[in-house]
């Protein structure tokens, strides 16, 4: 994430990520996921400092019985 550039609409951003998974084991039945978005303020086309930026996480866990 430290290429700069990426973290505002007018240049292809701000980055946003996605990630998923599963636990592995027996009798396991859990899902994680992961939303991760990046952004910086505008005009700061090239910026890659963090005082900068905002940054959206948002984790979900799903347990089937």
């Amino acid at each position: 994430w430290a290429d700069p550039g990426i973290y505002q609409g007018s240049n292809s951003g701000p980055e946003f990520r996605f990630y998923s998974w599963i636990t592995q084991g027996t009798g396991e039945k859990t899902a994680y996921i992961a939303t991760i978005m990046a952004g910086t303020t505008a005009g700061c086309i090239t910026c890659t400092d963090f005082t900068t930026m905002k940054v959206f996480i948002k984790l979900e866990q799903i347990v089937a019985p």
